[in-house]
């Protein structure tokens, strides 16, 4: 087991986490990473059915959607981990629910584990895209205490 920190991937199955993985592995030192897929509860889109359904309903539904959506981010993670121990990696698989930006959950997650480095792809947004839909890549960067590669 290395004594460096781990990276920390940021892996959704897209072209441009699939880039970074790559990228990512070839340029960074440490051969110790945490790949992490983020999935977005339905908590908060569950307001319209909480006031037409039962309590106890709304409740149960949002935990099923919750752990399908759980279950595919950890498949997600898993496939990312799988491309790292191939390119020679000691790679783990995490999942990380968010009701907010996928960026602060990836930062709570660097942080958990003491990453050294975050690894991001870029969806390349042009900017009224990206201030809409929000940037992950962009999140990190501004944010981030430890230093951030973003593939293009």
């Amino acid at each position: 087991m290395s004594t460096a920190a781990p990276a920390l991937f940021a892996y959704d199955g897209s072209e441009g986490s699939q880039r970074a993985l790559t990228q990512g592995a070839e340029r960074l030192s440490t051969r110790e990473a945490v790949v992490v897929c983020v999935w977005a509860s339905v908590e908060r889109s569950a307001g319209l059915g909480r006031l037409a359904l039962p309590d106890e309903v709304t409740r149960q539904a949002i935990e099923n959607l919750d752990a399908e959506a759980e279950r595919e981010a950890q498949g997600v993670a898993e496939q990312g981990a799988a491309v790292l121990r191939d390119l020679g990696w000691t790679a783990t698989a995490r999942t990380r629910s968010t009701t907010t930006n996928a960026w602060a959950a990836l930062l709570a997650v660097a942080e958990e584990v003491g990453a050294g480095t975050i690894v991001t792809g870029s969806r390349g947004y042009g900017t009224l895209k990206a201030t809409l839909l929000g940037s992950v890549s962009a999140g990190l960067a501004q944010h981030s205490p430890v230093p951030v590669l973003i593939a293009k």
